[in-house]
């Protein structure tokens, strides 16, 4: 008696290439999605937009507050140290123990325009720590609000100088403060 088959043989070859294809697939669902704030669907971001959030949570745990004035569609020298430091790995593990992180941006193309409310709250900070419009410039706060130091500009000096450079005026920032406390 013979008997045909139709459609593929199920074999152990054909398992475990099913096998691979279930697991690769869901490995990179995972990995996709890992890295989305599920509440909007944008990809998860250490950057706040709001001086005042990054204001409490540095009340609570003591941390710095960083605050970047940035055209991030326009500006070349934002755009570098973007790419050159804030994207490192050595400012982004140094900047989860150490910093809060607010990006005061003023993009100039019509994609990449802010709401109303956004545009006007990034004026009134522009007003109150960036009167010159200097950018790309960086403002470090202590937890109250106060400035401990500016870097105007970006001199391509690789992140680690320019973390070193950070740690200086978070160790100015913090022995001003002790002394005060006193």
């Amino acid at each position: 008696m013979l008997i045909f088959s139709i459609g593929p043989r199920i074999n152990s070859q054909n398992r475990k290439t099913g096998g691979l294809l279930f697991l690769l697939s869901l490995v990179m669902t995972m990995l996709l999605t890992g890295f989305t704030d599920h509440r909007n669907g944008k990809p998860f971001s250490p950057w706040l937009t709001n001086l005042e959030q990054a204001e409490r949570q540095a009340q609570k745990d003591q941390k710095a507050i960083l605050v970047c004035f940035s055209g991030s569609d326009w500006c070349r020298p934002c755009m570098l140290l973007e790419k050159g430091v804030f994207e490192s790995k050595v400012f982004t593990k140094f900047a989860k123990k150490n910093l809060h992180l607010v990006r005061i941006d003023f993009p100039a193309r019509k994609k990449n325009r802010l709401s109303e409310e956004q545009a006007a709250y990034n004026e009134h900070l522009a007003e109150r720590y960036n009167q010159r419009g200097e950018f790309p410039l960086v403002v470090l706060l202590d937890k109250d609000g106060n400035v401990a130091g500016r870097i105007s500009g970006y001199q391509r000096e690789g992140a680690g100088k320019y973390v070193a450079h950070l740690k200086r005026l978070i160790g100015k920032m913090r022995l001003a403060q002790d002394e005060s406390s006193k």
